[in-house]
């Protein structure tokens, strides 16, 4: 994705009439957009931009996901990666990738670069190998295997302190 990609700005007065997958799909996209994540040359704020927009969209609308993308292809595709034994920083790297790569051809059309809004409604009515669904299957997974793996480590280095490294204080008398 280029930076001089423009989005339309999404109008919850005009658009409330979507379905409601669609309009959060929507959303997730120009959210993800606007936060500078999708861009080949991100930079570290923007990829933690992106994240906080993923991990907030799980947070509360996690179904969308378990209704679009089979369970059966996430785990075979887990599964896949798994098989590489790559390194956190690999994956991460990787899922990316393939992020960025999945969105440019969302965004691509027939008239204009960026044509999200059409190709999320034609991608929900046609499940056939649309670039929507692995959009959100390499979503999905990056959120799984790279922000609740790291939530999760978080929460155990808070919970139990490394006390193993020895202080040492030196006293000085006058």
């Amino acid at each position: 994705m280029r930076r001089d990609a423009k989005i339309q700005e999404y109008n919850l007065y005009v658009d409330n009439y979507l379905p409601d997958n669609q309009s959060l799909l929507i959303q997730l996209c120009e959210k993800i957009f606007r936060s500078g994540f999708v861009f080949h040359d991100s930079t570290i704020g923007e990829i933690h931009a992106g994240e906080w927009v993923i991990r907030d969209f799980f947070d509360q609308q996690a179904e969308v996901f378990v209704d679009l993308v089979s369970r059966e292809r996430l785990n075979s595709f887990t599964d896949y990666l798994k098989n590489f034994d790559w390194s956190r920083e690999q994956l991460k790297t990787k899922l990316f990738q393939r992020i960025i790569k999945a969105f440019d051809r969302l965004a691509i059309g027939k008239h204009h670069h960026f044509n999200i809004r059409k190709n999320i409604a034609l991608g929900l009515d046609n499940k056939d190998n649309h670039p929507l669904y692995d959009l959100l299957l390499y979503v999905e997974t990056y959120y799984n295997l790279i922000l609740v793996s790291k939530s999760i480590e978080c929460e155990e280095s808070e919970n139990n302190p490394n006390f193993t490294k020895k202080i040492s204080i030196s006293i000085q008398k006058n």
